[in-house]
């Protein structure tokens, strides 16, 4: 891998920052928190306007045909600016669409998609206990069950939804509002507009049934991992300023030895989630195998958001636990960005079972 980005995928992420550094300020990411939307509709249509959400759109359908890799240069800046909104969700919509979507569904919903016009959710994460199950209905299915962390359920124009079926385990289209469908509102340490959906004959669409979703799973990963790094980033600038501008004993913070450790560590530990996140979005565009190298991002980023965004509290001291300060904002959705579809255990085990399978050498 070449780890150099292009003329065109530093274009990509300037011009991102620069938009989002004039356009999501933290007053804008404070005031979406208490919106009953989640984001202000109005910053919607200016990320549509520049095509992002048509980003992993085929051009043929009226998107960019980007790779994985740019929609994770993309989706990182957006995690340093903590943008509000479902970008995130449309991009991994857009990647379960694209594998597992029929001809029909996908000229139906990506055009539209691509434009920003509607929103389309992943509905994947749930409870063992009550895992969702689907069944025959007429011509199509319905779902019962419940699903968890549903970002912006209540605005959506439609959920994919993963469901266990006589054929094995499926994906499966629920276009909203639909009866048998219930939304609650979960109180996240990111305050990201999530939700309980519970369904209970819920009637849908089958997408795919009996065929592994793992490469698109993958990407929404990496996806994940993308916007985390993002928030350790904001919060390694905002410690590097504060250290270099505060002055204890008649010196810069950043002067002394232990402030300098604690800035090392956390540019290290931010510099390799970042490597290994961009080398499994790479491997995932060029179609290479990548369980391996999602599992390692994964894994990494998990394990460092919190310790890289907590030595930036560290730095600070009292003043990065003001809320009017914008550190904890991206602590706190470091916090969530490391469990975000559920975290480095499983990529534990994944990477135990490679090994295994495979040998260390590989």
């Amino acid at each position: 891998m070449d780890i150099a980005l292009t003329p065109t995928q530093e274009m990509l992420r300037s011009s991102a920052r620069d938009f989002l550094e004039k356009e999501c300020p933290p007053s804008l990411v404070r005031a979406a928190e208490k919106d009953p939307r989640g984001y202000p509709p109005e910053l919607w249509e200016r990320v549509a306007a520049l095509g992002w959400p048509g980003l992993l759109v085929p051009a043929g359908y009226g998107g960019s045909g980007a790779t994985l890799l740019e929609a994770a240069l993309l989706i990182e800046e957006a995690g340093r600016a903590a943008l509000p909104g479902p970008l995130l969700p449309v991009l991994f919509s857009t990647l379960l669409l694209r594998e597992a979507g029929d001809a029909s569904v996908q000229e139906r919903l990506l055009p539209p998609l691509a434009k920003g016009e509607l929103v389309v959710c992943p509905a994947l994460a749930g409870p063992e206990s009550e895992p969702v199950r689907a069944g025959p209905h007429g011509t199509g299915y319905k779902l019962w069950g419940t699903k968890l962390f549903v970002p912006y359920a209540d605005t959506a124009y439609g959920l994919i939804v993963s469901a266990d079926s006589p054929h094995g385990e499926g994906l499966f289209l629920i276009y909203l509002p639909a009866d048998g469908l219930g939304f609650t509102p979960l109180s996240t340490t990111a305050r990201d507009h999530q939700f309980e959906v519970k369904l209970d004959g819920a009637a849908a669409e089958p997408l795919v049934e009996g065929m592994a979703m793992g490469r698109a799973v993958d990407g929404g990963t990496v996806l994940h991992c993308a916007q985390t790094v993002g928030c350790m980033q904001a919060a390694l600038e905002l410690t590097v300023g504060y250290s270099r501008q505060r002055h204890q004993f008649g010196r810069p913070l950043g002067s002394f030895q232990a402030v300098h450790h604690h800035l090392a560590d956390m540019y290290s530990d931010l510099q390799v989630a970042r490597l290994l996140t961009y080398q499994a979005a790479w491997r995932l565009a060029a179609g290479l195998e990548a369980e391996r190298e999602v599992s390692m991002a994964r894994v990494k980023v998990s394990t460092v958001a919190p310790f890289v965004t907590s030595l930036a509290h560290q730095v600070h001291g009292g003043v990065g636990y003001y809320t009017d300060y914008p550190l904890e904002l991206y602590y706190r959705r470091a916090l969530a960005g490391a469990v975000a579809l559920g975290g480095g255990l499983g990529h534990r085990e994944r990477l135990a079972r490679h090994m295994a399978e495979k040998g260390e050498e590989h």
